[in-house]
C-alpha cells in the first residue's frame, strides 16, 4: 500500500498542477505560536505530515511546497506547513532548531488537528538538518512517526566551507551564508547586508523588478563598502579570506555548534529517510552519505537515496529516468510506510 500511495504522490507532483495554497490554522505550544496552511487528506487519511519550509523569503507559500503539499494531500496525508518567519528572513541562527522543535510539539499535542496520530515531518535543505537536530529532543522521540530529509547537512562546518570555497558551488547558498556571518568580521553594515539580501532574492526570481530593487540597494552603499561588495561577488581570493575570518569568529562557531548535527546523531531515535540530488552544488550529496552511515552505525533505522532526478532540496522531474525513479519511489515508500507501522493505520 505505501509503495502505491508514493508512486500516487510522485505521479501527483511530476504531473498535477494544483492551486490550492492550504487552508489558514494556528497552532501553539508555550509562548510559541505558528501560523500554518493546512492541507486536508483526500480520501482515506493515512497519516499526518508537518512540512518545514525552506530558505525562501515566499515562506510556506512558496509554490513548491503548496505543490508538494498538495500532492501529498492527494494522496491521502494531511499536511500542515507551519510559516518560520526567520527562516522566510534567510536568517540561520543558533535558536531555530527548538522553534521546530516546538513546532512539532504544537501539533503533536493537536490531538484534533493530527488525528491522534504522531506526525512525520518532512523538510529540504538547511531546515532538513534543523529538523534532524530538533528531533533529538526527549519529548519528541515518541510523539514523531518518522523524518524525511531532503538535501540535508551532516556537517555545518565543511557545508559552510564548501559554499565559501569552492567555485562551482551555489551562489545563493554563498549568498545566505555570508549574508548570515558578514557582521561577525566587519562589524555593523546594514546596507551592505540589505544589498546581498537583495542580491538573494533577484538570484532567485531573476525578475527585472528584483534587478531594479538590488541596483537602487548598491546605489545605497559607501565606497568602501562598494568595494566589500564587489569582492564578495567577484572576487574568489577575498572570499576565502572572509571565509577564513567567519569560521573562526568565537560567535560563529557558538552558532554553527548549536545546529550541528553530527555530535547528536545518537540522541536520534526516530526514522529517517534521506533523499539527496547527485550534483547538489549547495549541500554535497556526501553529506546525506554521511548522515545514513553514522545513523547506521548507531544501529538507527536509516534509508538513503541518492538521485539525478532532484537538484537541491526540492523534487524534479521523478519520472524522466526511470532507474532512480523507482529508488525514489521506494525510499518515499518507505517514509511512508513508517508513519503507517507507528500509527497502526490500516
Amino acid at each position: 500500500m505505501s509503495l502505491l500511495k508514493s508512486l500516487q504522490f510522485v505521479w501527483n507532483q511530476e504531473f498535477r498542477k494544483f492551486t490550492n495554497s492550504g487552508e489558514a490554522v494556528r497552532i501553539r505550544h508555550a509562548d510559541s505560536i505558528f501560523d500554518c496552511d493546512l492541507y486536508p487528506e483526500k480520501g482515506k487519511f493515512l497519516g499526518c505530515i508537518l512540512f518545514v519550509h525552506g530558505m525562501s523569503i515566499h515562506g510556506r507559500k512558496d509554490v513548491r511546497i503548496a505543490n508538494l503539499a498538495s500532492a501529498l494531500s492527494a494522496s491521502g496525508y494531511r499536511v500542515i506547513v507551519p510559516e518560520f518567519d526567520d527562516i522566510a528572513k534567510l536568517q540561520v541562527h543558533r535558536g531555530q532548531p527548538e522553534q521546530i522543535a516546538n513546532a512539532c510539539r504544537a501539533l503533536c499535542y493537536d490531538r484534533q488537528l493530527c488525528r491522534n496520530t504522531n506526525p512525520g515531518v518532512m523538510a529540504p535543505s538547511f531546515s532538513a538538518s534543523l529538523v534532524l537536530k530538533a528531533s533529538t529532543a526527549p519529548d519528541l522521540a515518541n510523539h514523531l512517526a518518522a523524518l524525511c530529509l531532503i538535501g540535508g547537512y551532516a556537517e555545518i562546518d565543511s557545508t559552510l566551507e564548501y559554499l565559501l570555497s569552492n567555485p562551482e558551488a551555489d551562489e545563493y547558498g554563498r549568498l545566505v551564508v555570508i549574508y548570515n556571518y558578514i557582521e561577525q568580521v566587519l562589524g555593523e553594515q546594514k546596507a551592505l547586508r540589505e544589498a546581498l539580501r537583495q542580491s538573494i532574492i533577484y538570484n532567485a526570481s531573476r525578475k527585472d523588478a528584483d534587478l531594479d530593487v538590488l541596483n537602487q540597494s548598491i546605489a545605497t552603499l559607501d565606497d568602501l563598502m562598494s568595494v566589500q561588495y564587489d569582492r564578495i561577488m567577484n572576487d574568489p581570493a577575498w572570499r576565502m579570506e572572509l571565509k577564513d575570518q567567519i569560521l573562526v569568529s568565537p560567535e560563529t562557531q557558538k552558532d554553527l555548534a548549536a545546529i550541528n548535527v553530527m555530535p547528536v546523531l545518537d540522541q536520534v531515535h526516530i526514522p529517517v529517510s534521506l533523499i539527496h540530488g547527485r550534483f547538489d552544488n549547495v549541500i554535497s550529496a556526501d553529506q546525506s552519505i554521511l548522515l545514513h552511515k553514522k545513523l547506521q552505525s548507531l544501529g538507527r533505522q536509516s534509508r538513503l537515496c541518492i538521485t539525478e532526478l532532484i537538484s537541491h532540496g526540492d523534487t524534479g522531474s521523478v519520472l524522466s529516468m526511470v532507474p532512480d525513479a523507482w529508488a525514489l519511489i521506494q525510499n518515499f515508500a518507505w517514509f511512508f510506510d513508517q508513519i503507517k507501522r507507528r500509527n497502526q493505520i490500516l
